[in-house]
């Protein structure tokens, strides 16, 4: 029988936990259960913090009461290593003030503060304590060792506990993701109400169309309708006209030519081209800019034409405008199509953002499980 037999055959006949039913309950419980561990090991490790702040107390007398005066060296140089000494005890000070009050609320945290205090300290003091050794060794090397033996001590002592710091790094690990899942439900929330409200407002015009057809079919025989059809006719041949007569017009111009006579000016080049993009813009009265660039011959019969142009747009503007019952329906009809066919597309893009969000939602779902399921395992092996 394996180690892990007799738990797998417990889980045959309980329950299996549902992770996700009540995922902060859960969580909440996991964490719970690590407490009492966690306070052990920041306990262990501050001791230990203790145990080197008091050999670093003796150390630093150590070196305050050292006396260079038998030392056979230059008067010069010995006053540059008292003066480099003074300053790494004031440093090492430093270090055993910053050890004694670090404070965190995790071991994790805890071991990141005591690295940062190292870190810093050596930053600080490497220099001091490279021209201090030039005529005190021991003494040094006994601070060195001290630091040296913290951190195997504590290296040890990690890799002892690697179950439990596994187990609470696998747990922040999962408190982080049902956080996420938090962030997603949010999100997708607004999506589905966004969803709700296209598909309300697609019903309703569904329900609008449906009459608006009937309407039609009712007057479909009526005189309305026959001119509603007969207008339409009409406004396609003057649109048809339209077209034709501006086409024409700007083949008469002879815009290459007018870009090589303006090539040097480039505010006229950019009328040009403006106008060679959008040749209708010649209907509007904001054409003098490019009317300007013609000879007053062709600029003359230009206004002549253009004003002919303008009279058809206004004839269909006219036409367009007067709209009869049957023609309002039409319009309706038109509007309302345009917009079902618009939100079934936007229908489309929520639906799929909600399978994207179902989908990453799962994922992280069984991210967690299984960081959980380790998580159990880790507690098992430091409780056996």
């Amino acid at each position: 029988m394996g180690f892990f037999d007799f738990w797998k055959k417990k889980e045959n006949t309980e329950e299996k936990l549902d992770y996700f039913s009540n995922l902060d309950k859960t969580l909440l419980e996991k964490k719970e259960r690590t407490r009492n561990k966690e306070n052990a090991v920041i306990d262990k490790i501050r001791a230990r913090i203790l145990q080197l702040t008091g050999e670093l107390r003796q150390e630093i007398s150590t070196l305050e009461n050292l006396d260079l005066k038998d030392v056979k060296a230059d008067q010069r140089l010995k006053f540059i290593v008292l003066e480099n000494l003074a300053n790494y005890v004031r440093y090492l000070n430093k270090l055993v003030e910053d050890l004694e009050r670090v404070n965190a609320p995790s071991s994790e945290v805890l071991i990141e503060e005591i690295q940062k205090i190292f870190i810093e300290f050596k930053n600080r003091s490497q220099l001091s304590k490279e021209k201090s050794t030039y005529l005190i060794g021991k003494e040094i090397r006994d601070v060195k060792d001290s630091i040296g033996k913290f951190f195997r001590d504590l290296d040890d002592f990690v890799q002892d506990e690697k179950s439990f710091f596994e187990e609470t790094t696998l747990l922040k690990e999962a408190i982080n993701l049902s956080k996420k899942i938090k962030e997603l439900s949010v999100a997708k929330l607004d999506l589905e109400e966004e969803k709700t409200g296209l598909e309300n407002e697609l019903e309703s015009l569904k329900e609008n169309l449906i009459n608006v057809l009937s309407h039609i079919e009712e007057i479909k025989d009526s005189t309305e309708y026959q001119d509603q059809l007969n207008k339409k006719e009409q406004v396609k041949s003057l649109k048809e006209k339209l077209n034709k007569e501006l086409l024409e017009l700007k083949n008469s111009i002879d815009l290459k030519l007018l870009a090589k006579r303006y090539h040097h000016e480039e505010k006229k080049m950019a009328v040009i081209k403006e106008y060679e993009g959008n040749f209708s813009k010649i209907i509007s009265l904001e054409n003098r800019a490019f009317l300007s660039l013609l000879d007053e011959q062709k600029k003359k019969s230009t206004e002549e034409r253009v004003e002919l142009l303008r009279g058809d747009l206004e004839q269909i503007k006219l036409l367009i405008g007067s709209k009869n019952q049957a023609e309002q329906l039409e319009e309706e009809k038109s509007n309302n199509e345009n917009r079902i066919s618009e939100i079934t597309l936007e229908l489309e893009k929520k639906q799929k953002s909600l399978d994207r969000f179902n989908e990453e939602v799962e994922g992280i779902k069984n991210s967690i499980k299984e960081k959980l399921e380790k998580v159990d395992s880790k507690y098992l092996r430091q409780t056996f």
